[in-house]
């Protein structure tokens, strides 16, 4: 899962998912405009963290799996495993 929060900077919001766990700060789009990343449970901890910080607002987003973050892990391994028999070039 992943969420959006706004109004907080990106430090602030990273020791909220540090004190939730699990939880991953995945991209910064703006000084204060910050997106975390990870399971379902703890992305939900830190959206309600992050409005009893005083954020302006936190939605979840639409996406598939946690991008962007530690959980995507296991996914690119096996995809480079997956890859790295595979001959490739540059194209010419």
């Amino acid at each position: 899962m992943m969420a959006v929060v706004f109004g907080l900077d990106r430090a602030t919001v990273a020791d909220i998912c540090e004190r939730c766990g699990d939880v991953d700060v995945a991209i910064v789009n703006t000084a204060r405009q910050v997106v975390v990343s990870g399971p379902a449970a703890g992305v939900r901890a830190v959206m309600a963290a992050c409005l009893q910080a005083d954020a302006l607002d936190v939605y979840p987003l639409p996406v598939a799996a946690p991008y962007h973050s530690r959980w995507m892990r296991p996914g690119a391994e096996r995809f480079r495993r997956e890859i790295d028999p595979a001959p490739i070039h540059r194209p010419q």
